[in-house]
């Protein structure tokens, strides 16, 4: 199986919730965020908390109060049902041994850093999959491409 290119939508900081929506709008709970070292990808998670916690399409128990952090040393936060991943610098076979596809069968919204590696195994494995590309532009804002 594999994704395509849904959509692609520009976007400032404070245009961040429109992508969010966007996403969240596919009701897809493996959420890849794809872009280099200070692209934004913390911060569309937090547009994701913010967009989740108002929607239907997980409880009330997400706390978007809280400020998203990039779980780089702790590899994951859980936000109330919405898992935050920072796989940078660990390998497939590490984050396979530490029991990702498991925590990945959770209920709620997954959203992984730096996890284009895993895709294709997690498509394999039955997971339905968003992939979100984080490309700089020389303008303001950056390019969000959507593959679904």
């Amino acid at each position: 199986m594999t994704l395509k290119l849904r959509k692609q939508l520009h976007a400032t900081q404070d245009e961040l919730q429109a992508v969010a929506e966007e996403i969240v709008s596919l009701g897809v709970d493996v959420i890849i965020l794809s872009g280099v070292v200070g692209s934004g990808k913390t911060a569309l998670t937090q547009a994701l908390l913010t967009n989740i916690k108002h929607s239907s399409l997980e409880s009330s128990k997400v706390d978007s109060s809280v400020q998203a952090t990039s779980p780089t040393f702790s590899l994951m936060h859980d936000y109330g049902g919405v898992y935050h991943y920072d796989l940078y610098r660990r390998t497939s076979d590490e984050v396979l041994q530490l029991g990702l596809l498991d925590w990945l069968s959770e209920s709620g919204v997954h959203c992984i850093e730096w996890g284009e590696d895993l895709l294709p195994l997690l498509l394999d494995s039955g997971f339905a999959c968003v992939l979100v590309k984080i490309l700089a532009t020389k303008q303001s804002g950056r390019i969000y491409e959507i593959y679904a």
